[in-house]
């Protein structure tokens, strides 16, 4: 069963599941604008943006609805993913597994899809690793190592996140031109919130990110990003 077909069972069952067991679907929403649409270390769309979703959960399980719109040049959603998930605790951290839709109407490949899986360690810096494995049209693997923290203060909330990745010879083929296995991109960010009401939270979010090979994308211009984003968290 695709994952729409997924999506949709999971929206009409989990109401009526949720209501017999007295436990509510939380639903929560986040609309944000960046400067420039940057994935996985590649500038995609080198001009501003608007990625709007939307997540409803239940019990562990979550289902994620994503599209970035392109302000300046199609004037039109140009992608749109729709991601399930499950998580669970375990005494040394944290875990998730899930697939990933995509969709990328009007490209010459509108379609790819992939499984993943994320465990985040309860230690100081949240260390944590993440494999997404593509079983559409690249047939290969991205896997991410990182660290998360922050603190809280009258100001608002401060968050920092760093990743290093890597990449094997058909993913890293599929999204820089380098047929070879290695160390894809890194990656470090901000982010400052700020609970405005009871349900809403703005945030602004400053980021960078690098290919850590020449090779990748070897003398295509943007290699290197900064990024710049803010917006509104509302719960539903």
């Amino acid at each position: 069963m695709k994952l729409k077909g997924l999506a949709i069972t999971f929206l009409l069952v989990a109401p009526l599941s949720a209501q017999a067991d007295e436990i509510p679907i939380t639903i929560s929403a986040d609309l944000p604008f960046f400067n420039k649409y940057v994935w996985r270390g590649v500038n995609l769309i080198n001009d501003p943006v608007l990625q709007p979703s939307i997540d409803l959960e239940y019990k562990g399980w979550n289902l994620n609805l994503w599209g970035n719109y392109d302000i300046n040049n199609a004037k039109r959603f140009d992608e749109y993913d729709v991601t399930l998930s499950y998580s669970g605790e375990l005494p040394q951290g944290s875990w998730t597994a899930g697939y990933i839709d995509y969709n990328y109407p009007g490209a010459d490949v509108q379609h790819s899809q992939e499984f993943f899986g994320r465990f985040a360690l309860n230690q100081n810096l949240n260390p944590y690793i993440e494999l997404n494995i593509d079983t559409d049209e690249v047939r290969g693997f991205y896997a991410r190592a990182g660290v998360e923290t922050g603190f809280t203060n009258s100001s608002g909330d401060f968050n920092f996140h760093s990743w290093i990745s890597y990449g094997d010879k058909n993913m890293n083929n599929s999204l820089y031109g380098n047929n070879k296995s290695g160390l894809a991109d890194f990656g470090i960010e901000a982010t400052w919130s700020k609970q405005l009401s009871s349900n809403t939270t703005g945030y602004v979010n400053l980021g960078f990110t690098s290919l850590l090979n020449k090779d990748h994308l070897a003398g295509e211009p943007n290699r290197n990003n900064l990024i710049f984003g803010f917006g509104l968290g509302i719960g539903l």
